[in-house]
């Protein structure tokens, strides 16, 4: 009895199996251009004396059933004015621009795990000594998030990443975590 059933079950196993194979043999005979995505990342804040912007276009290259590879620009822009002495206020800013490449691998609908490697440029503000440095932080993000399709080629996300090259006297940003929303069509 015990003999039939396990033969059932690798009968199904295996026929799913098949099924997965073959899906993966249809979506390998898509046009390529029908295995990308475009979307990205938007946002925008303010507070008292303080303003962002961030613009982040994203190309997403489907290369698996549920491996997505990807890259994109980051472009962003602040301003803070700070009080530098009692009665005196300075506004500090800065145009901050980078690139990003990306793998995602889907572990199961929705969940997603996600590896970023993101070098960013700007300027490094010591504002004590008022002194002034350009540089490149290459930030290795890692994590993951969920993401939720509403066509085959279209959907949103929401992930959260850590940077295991954060530093925290030069680094963009502000602490090792980063929690992002973006879009895909």
């Amino acid at each position: 009895m015990m003999d039939a059933q396990a033969q059932r079950k690798l009968k199904q196993m295996d026929s799913e199996k098949q099924e997965e194979d073959e899906k993966y043999k249809d979506e390998s005979k898509e046009p390529l251009s029908e295995r990308f995505s475009y979307g990205g990342n938007v946002g925008a804040s303010f507070g008292t004396g303080y303003q962002s912007y961030l613009l982040q276009p994203l190309v997403f290259f489907r290369a698996a059933p549920k491996t997505i590879l990807g890259g994109g620009f980051t472009y962003a822009y602040w301003s803070q004015k700070l009080t530098v002495a009692p009665g005196k206020t300075e506004t500090f800013s800065d145009n901050v621009y980078g690139f990003n490449l990306f793998a995602r691998q889907t572990i199961f609908d929705p969940l997603f795990a996600h590896v970023e490697y993101n070098p960013m440029n700007f300027t490094l503000y010591n504002y004590a000594t008022r002194a002034e440095e350009r540089i490149w932080h290459h930030a290795m993000f890692v994590g993951g998030g969920l993401n939720q399709r509403f066509s085959e080629r279209g959907g949103y996300y929401i992930m959260i990443l850590y940077d295991l090259a954060y530093n925290a006297n030069r680094t963009y940003y502000q602490n090792p975590y980063d929690i992002r929303m973006g879009f895909y069509f």
